[in-house]
């Protein structure tokens, strides 16, 4: 798995420059390839009002109001990127449907901080700001918007009725939260509380700053439309022309094996938020990419019964193990041969694993752990040399291009570049990969942005492992590469149900 501690130096604020370049290279690869031109995105630095600050100003590079909305879920609460602002930029929205859970979600990493050096202050946001302020449009109903200053909601709390329709600034001093905040704190998390739940919920912020003074600026607001999502998925597939063994086992409901092979993506890293209490992991397991794509296969062809079990490396013990023992039977066999923070040399160096299972499949999901601790030479060439292994074995091939990490922002460690710009040099090479060793190919990476850069966080649960939506996005085109199925992406949230009703 990828270090969490490490990976807070990424922060979710983002630079007009590297937006520029990334929405430039993204629509050369999308021309190259003829896929769906991802919907127009707004401006990547919104405007800061005289006297307030984004968070994490001067942090690598400065970006004032720039953002990316990261998922973490407790309850049924949804959000997603929306044009709808208030002028400028794009706004969050947060929805809450029919008989769903209120709970708290979607933790913005805030560094609102009190630094000292030599037993002298050289920082203190609670001196300097007077508290929180941001735009803020409710849906006209008796529900109130909670915001607190950790993930599952303090008793640091500021509550916003719902009850305003239109566009008006919120400002939440220190000392008028519930439990006035006193100290640093990392996170800004968001909750919905209401007494109907007969109808959907929702409210939309923009503009979340830090202030000065209470001023309120002038505002043009955006019209109320939402970009629609559902693309086609087979857009983002290639070389089927390459798995027709399997293809034709599924057709025909012959037994299948098809195995992932990859690191804590494929465990279900971060997913422990949709297991009951936290502590049901097996629910939680059940929110896994391959997981998902298993139990559609098994309805779409037909399958009375299927396997998918989890098998990963025990350092102890220094052998593999699945979580589940004995292992079920199943007419079709998924496996997730997967192990967090491994790398694609880790997979290649355990590779008689995989062969040992005799699949008929394998997809090969590893690169997250290389952009970050590896080299892409090392990844190309470990990746290339386990494809010459397992099709030696007769195992027909998929590779995965890596999901952009959530964060375009530079960091040091990785020569200036962000994780999402490394990681795409990374996938450009899986894509080489593919069509020199005639594999199939999931375009994982473009799946994910085809909507633009800045909406890609609603598919996170943090900065690299993706929340359930996420992953069932990854199964979404997996399903289109392995079925006849007619499979849309980005249908997540209310702006995608409205383009469905069409």
């Amino acid at each position: 798995m990828v270090n969490w501690h490490m990976m807070r130096g990424v922060r979710f604020c983002m630079t007009a420059v590297a937006l520029v370049v990334l929405s430039a290279a993204l629509s050369a690869a999308e021309a190259e390839s003829g896929l769906p031109t991802p919907v127009t995105t707004p401006a990547a630095t919104p405007l800061v009002p005289e006297g307030e600050r984004s968070f994490y100003p001067g942090y690598m590079h400065t970006t004032p109001g720039a953002r990316i909305w990261v998922q973490n879920l407790h309850g049924d609460l949804w959000h997603y990127g929306t044009t709808q602002s208030v002028g400028d930029g794009t706004g969050m929205y947060v929805w809450l449907g029919p008989k769903g859970k209120p709970g708290f979600m979607c933790s913005m990493d805030t560094g609102v901080v009190r630094q000292e050096k030599d037993g002298k202050v050289t920082r203190d946001d609670f001196k300097e700001f007077r508290g929180i302020s941001l735009w803020f449009k409710g849906d006209g109903s008796d529900g109130t918007a909670i915001f607190t200053t950790d993930y599952a909601g303090s008793k640091r709390r500021f509550r916003v009725p719902l009850k305003e329709t239109r566009w008006h600034k919120v400002f939440m001093p220190w000392e008028k939260w519930q439990e006035p905040v006193t100290g640093p704190f990392w996170f800004l998390t968001f909750g919905l509380e209401r007494r109907d739940d007969s109808k959907a919920n929702w409210y939309i912020i923009d503009r979340v700053h830090l202030y000065r003074e209470e001023k309120t600026e002038e505002v043009t607001p955006t019209p109320d439309t939402d970009p629609p999502g559902l693309l086609d998925a087979r857009a983002f597939v290639s070389g089927r022309e390459h798995i027709t063994k399997t293809l034709t086992k599924l057709r025909e409901k012959r037994p299948v094996r098809i195995v992932v092979a990859g690191d804590s993506i494929a465990v279900g890293a971060q997913l422990w938020y949709t297991a009951r209490d936290y502590t049901d992991k097996e629910t939680a397991w059940t929110y896994i990419f391959w997981q998902v794509l298993a139990r559609r296969l098994k309805e779409h062809c037909g399958y009375g019964s299927v396997a998918a079990v989890v098998r990963s490396w025990d350092a102890k013990a220094k052998a593999w193990k699945d979580r589940e023992d004995p292992r079920p039977p199943g007419e079709l066999t998924v496996l997730g041969v997967a192990t967090g923070g491994w790398k694609a040399g880790s997979g290649l160096e355990h590779i008689d694993e995989i062969l040992g299972e005799k699949p008929d499949l394998v997809v090969w999901e590893y690169g997250a752990n290389d952009v970050v601790y590896g080299n892409l030479d090392g990844y190309v060439k470990a990746t290339g040399e386990a494809i010459d292994r397992m099709k030696a074995a007769g195992i027909e091939v998929v590779l995965q291009t890596l999901t952009p990490g959530a964060s375009i922002t530079p960091v040091h460690w990785l020569g200036g570049k962000s994780v999402m710009a490394r990681g795409g040099e990374f996938s450009k090479e899986t894509r080489r990969l593919a069509r020199e060793k005639s594999c199939a190919l999931a375009d994982m990476e473009r799946a994910f942005l085809a909507r633009g850069a800045q909406f890609v966080g609603d598919l996170y649960a943090d900065n690299v492992h993706p929340n359930h939506y996420g992953h069932e996005m990854l199964a979404d085109v997996l399903d289109a590469l392995l079925t006849d199925r007619d499979v849309r992406i980005w249908k997540y949230g209310p702006a995608a149900e409205k383009a469905r009703r069409r």
